[in-house]
């Protein structure tokens, strides 16, 4: 008994060196070694080896579940759980079958083993296919990272060292599913890196968590991932963002107020932000105010950030038409001139002053004219959606800003 039992060991052994080392001829030779073993093993006393064998099929399912953790990269670790599980699962019948053997005679007991010897060997063979497989596919999997990882150092001109960091990078957030694939989540890296978000010095978790983030943010309201990144680099270069956390929140509650017309919310921050900065308004006071435009009827974001810059560009320019248009709402051309040259608190409060004054002018046909003067021709596409506009509750408009990101479990 002791002879057999020591045999089946052996097996086992040889079982776990050639998982790890071979593809499918390993996996089906090892099938066979751990068929063969066990056969060579029922030799004896069978009542007693059923303990000893459960635990040699558990060792056995573990061998695979090592083999597959070593072999495989990404998705394919979870396989280990199931392997294990059916190695154990073989065991435990393996000796079931032993032991309900003996209880009809040893004759019985000689034939049932038999039986069970013959099944097992050629479920391990299949096992060892099955297994053989999934390695080659992980080290296919694996090689195809490293191209990945190879062409992401190189779109980012780093040094390989760089690139490994990067793609063990990419492997948390594949492995956390924050991406579908490798080739995913390496697009966000490279997304993140090259809109400037994460400083070059960012640490590991900086540069996960800004890539989490991004990567969220682009795949729940469906925009595209390059576009994202550099809408929130924009935010975080202007100062309209301190981070790109703080980025990534204001963008996520417009859109979760604003509906799929803001899908080129993205765009707008991209292409308004220095304006958005020269208001001397935050991503935050941005985003609020397009919302307003919104929900006030305006086409899309981008009409409600235009008709802004249509402003600033106006009043900086100054000039006869313009005085003539502050006065009748109560301000000075000059000092308005002044404060969206110079920019920043004062820029915002002469902004609020702007909208409180148009909305004061009771004819309707006064008010428009002073707006067409103030806001060009943006005035007739935006038309009651302008009125609507006030700095002073912007903000408070948007509700809770922050914490709407979606979570991984």
């Amino acid at each position: 008994m002791d002879r057999g039992v020591n045999q089946a060991g052996q097996a086992m052994n040889r079982l776990r060196g050639q998982m790890t080392a071979d593809g499918d001829r390993t996996g089906q030779a090892a099938g066979q070694a751990l068929g063969d073993g066990l056969i060579r093993a029922s030799d004896g006393t069978l009542r007693d080896a059923r303990s000893r064998f459960t635990t040699a099929g558990q060792q056995a399912g573990d061998g695979f579940g090592d083999g597959i953790v070593r072999g495989a990269d990404g998705r394919l670790r979870d396989a280990r759980g199931r392997f294990v599980t059916a190695g154990r699962q073989a065991g435990d019948g393996f000796g079931d079958g032993l032991t309900d053997g003996t209880r009809r005679g040893a004759d019985d007991a000689e034939g049932e083993a038999t039986g069970m010897m013959g099944r097992l060997k050629l479920a391990a063979v299949g096992a060892g296919a099955a297994v053989g497989g999934a390695l080659m596919a992980g080290i296919g999997q694996a090689m195809e990272q490293g191209q990945i990882t190879g062409r992401l150092g190189a779109h980012l001109g780093a040094t390989p060292a760089v690139a490994q960091r990067y793609g063990k990078i990419a492997g948390q957030l594949y492995a956390d599913a924050v991406t579908e694939d490798f080739q995913g989540a390496a697009d966000a890296i490279s997304a993140v890196m090259r809109a400037g978000i994460a400083p070059p010095d960012a640490t590991h978790a900086q540069i996960k968590s800004i890539a989490t983030n991004v990567s969220d943010l682009a795949t729940t309201f469906e925009l595209d991932l390059g576009q994202t990144a550099n809408a929130v680099g924009q935010m975080i270069k202007t100062g309209l963002a301190k981070n790109g956390t703080e980025a990534v929140d204001a963008l996520t509650v417009g859109l979760q107020r604003m509906g799929p017309r803001a899908d080129d919310i993205a765009d707008t921050f991209n292409e308004y932000s220095t304006i958005f900065r020269q208001m001397g308004i935050s991503a935050t006071d941005a985003t609020g105010l397009l919302s307003q435009g919104m929900k006030a009827g305006a086409r899309d974001t981008d009409v409600v950030a235009d008709a802004l810059k249509e402003f600033v560009l106006i009043t900086q320019g100054g000039g006869k038409d313009a005085d003539a248009a502050f006065k009748k709402i109560g301000l000075s051309g000059k000092a308005m001139q002044a404060a969206f040259i110079k920019g920043g608190p004062e820029a915002k409060a002469a902004l609020d002053k702007v909208f409180d004054g148009l909305r004061k002018i009771k004819d309707s046909a006064d008010r428009n004219a002073v707006a067409l003067t103030l806001f060009a021709t943006k005035s007739e596409d935006t038309q009651k959606a302008l009125m609507a506009l006030d700095p002073s509750t912007a903000t408070d408009a948007l509700g809770k800003v922050g914490g709407r990101r979606r979570p991984h479990g």
